[in-house]
Parts: C-alpha cells; sequence; structure tokens
C-alpha cells in the first residue's frame, strides 16, 4: 500500500494520519505489522502511536490499523465514520525509526 505521495509503506516508518473522524485517530503514528510480513496474517497495517521524540508512545490504547477500522456499539455512528475516513483520510510517511525499538516494546509488552 502506498501513502498519498505514492510512496511504499513498510514497517518502521513514521507515518503522519489526518482528516480521521475521531481525533485520536489524528497524530503521528509507527508503522508495526504489515500485510505479508511475518506471522501478520491480516490486510491492514498495524500502527502504534509515537511521541514528540518518535518513541512508543505508552498510553493505554495506543494501536490503530490502516485503513482505520471504527470499533464501537453505535452502528450510525460507526458508517458516519467509516465514511468520512474513506473520503477524508490521509497518510503520509514522515520518517523512520529503527526497527529493534519496536521489538523491544513487543519484548517488554508480552513478557
Amino acid at each position: 500500500m502506498v501513502d498519498k505521495n505514492g510512496v511504499e509503506m513498510h514497517i518502521g516508518d513514521v507515518v503522519k494520519v489526518a482528516g480521521g473522524y475521531y481525533a485520536s485517530n489524528n497524530g503521528l503514528w509507527i508503522i508495526d505489522e504489515e500485510p505479508g510480513v511475518g506471522s501478520w496474517c491480516g490486510d491492514n497495517y498495524h500502527m502504534l502511536m509515537a511521541t514528540k521524540r518518535l518513541t512508543i508512545s505508552r498510553r493505554k490504547y495506543n494501536g490503530m490499523f490502516w485503513p482505520i477500522v471504527v470499533f464501537n456499539n453505535s452502528h450510525f455512528e460507526r458508517k458516519l465514520a467509516e465514511t468520512h475516513n474513506a473520503e477524508h483520510a490521509t497518510i503520509e510517511i514522515v520518517g523512520k525509526v529503527d526497527v529493534a525499538m519496536i521489538e523491544q516494546y513487543e519484548k517488554e509488552r508480552w513478557a
């Protein structure tokens, strides 16, 4: 999958998401998993929220998928958010981080 500038996205890329329906979807994210790589069997990219210093955020809900997936209990609001995200949400690669940092985070998280 490519970003809005036509650049291929890979694990370790820092991306900026803008135009999402929920404010928590917008901001800097680090690509953690990509389709067809390793044991990831999903069709979407999995991303972890990045801090201003480009490290992985330690907040409770710091994961997101691209294309943006909406999880809530209101069918109407979910459809509204999905439609909005499909039309307005954009993703752009703004940098790269060391993949070893992601691996270290995963080891600490699941240890």
